[in-house]
Order: C-alpha cells, then sequence, then structure tokens
C-alpha cells in the first residue's frame, strides 16, 4: 500500500471511527441531542465520563423512562455498577422485559459478588435474547470462576461468534482452547505411558 492509500484508514484510526472499533468519539463534536441517543451509542461513546454529565444535564428536559435507561447504560460504561442499577430498576418497574436493563441488573449484582443473582438476570436476558453477547460473556465468566470450565467455554465461543472484535473474549477462548490441548497432550502422553508398560 502506498502512504496516500494508508492516509484514509490512519485519519480514520485517529479520529476513532474505523471499521471494527466500537467505540467512537470526535475531539470537539457537540454532544448528541436526547433524539439522537440510543443504549447503543451511549454505551458506545469512547469517554462514558462526558457522556454521563450530559446525560445528567437533562433531567429537566428529557422523557424520564428514557433518560433513566440511557443513565443506567452510562453508569455502567462508567464502571458505576451500582448507580447504573438503581436506573435499570426504575426501567424494569415500568418495561419488565427490558434486556439491557436486566443486563445491567446482572453486572451490578456480579459486583456484588450475588453469583446466582447475576446468573438470574443474565438467564432472564438470553431468555429474551438468545444473541445478546454481553450476556453470554459474563454467563461464562461465572461459570469459569464456579469451575464449569466446559460450560464457560461454549458460553463463551457463542459470544465470539455474535461479537469477534471483543477482545477480552478472544483472550479467554484462546486461554481456553490451549488449556484444552494442554490436557489432551497430557491424557496421550499417559496413556503412551501406560501402553509402554504392557
Amino acid at each position: 500500500m502506498t502512504d496516500t492509500m494508508m492516509l484514509p484508514l490512519v485519519t480514520s484510526v485517529l479520529l476513532g471511527w474505523a471499521p471494527g472499533l466500537r467505540r467512537c468519539s470526535v475531539p470537539s463534536m457537540q454532544m448528541p441531542s436526547m433524539a439522537e441517543l440510543t443504549v447503543d451509542r451511549v454505551r458506545a461513546y469512547t469517554k462514558p465520563s462526558e457522556m454521563l454529565e450530559h446525560l445528567q444535564s437533562m433531567t429537566d428536559t428529557a422523557d424520564g423512562l428514557q433518560l433513566s435507561r440511557l443513565l443506567a447504560v452510562a453508569h455502567s460504561a462508567n464502571n458505576e455498577p451500582l448507580a447504573a442499577e438503581a436506573h435499570a430498576r426504575a426501567v424494569l418497574e415500568q418495561e419488565p422485559s427490558d434486556v439491557d436493563m436486566r443486563f445491567v441488573v446482572g453486572v451490578a449484582c456480579e459486583h456484588r459478588d450475588e453469583q446466582e443473582e447475576a446468573l438470574d438476570a443474565y438467564e432472564a436476558v438470553l431468555d429474551a435474547d438468545p444473541d445478546y453477547w454481553r450476556a453470554l460473556f459474563h454467563v461464562g465468566k461465572i461459570s469459569l470462576q464456579v469451575g464449569w470450565v466446559a460450560d464457560a467455554k461454549e458460553y463463551f465461543e457463542r459470544a465470539l461468534a455474535i461479537e469477534p472484535t471483543h477482545l477480552a473474549t478472544i483472550e479467554i477462548v484462546q486461554r481456553l482452547r490451549q488449556i484444552e490441548v494442554a490436557e489432551d497432550d497430557a491424557i496421550e502422553a499417559e496413556a503412551g505411558k501406560e501402553a509402554g508398560k504392557e
């Protein structure tokens, strides 16, 4: 590739909107209006604290339910799961089937080490949307923590099939595959030793 051919790609990477990148933000751009915001757009914003501040400034002018939904996601993206949970539960009181809010509650439960409650929330999400890759990832994490390695691998692989660019999932699946190969090699070596004794 020549330098002139690379320029659009380099520019897009520097500006944060290259293909495959999830988070995007260009400095000095005007923040989106309430009408332009969605759960996915709030989740993808590169500076969660700025988005959170922007949403909090809208409390007097915005639709309360939608604002609570977006604040839940913004708090979650800003690594504030307990604050996110309060907004998510407020939404769930009026819309109990909201999978994004069920997911936020699951993350908060997981943060408090309430694994059973977190699994219940994630399973409710997956019952409504079997392709919700974030819930698949978190069920995989919990499964791995309690020693259900085969189940964890299945959840991680499902998440990776849906969202192949999620780095944490890629790393975990690669590591689980390495462990599986090492275990298979150890079993074969042991079988070889046993066969040599006979």
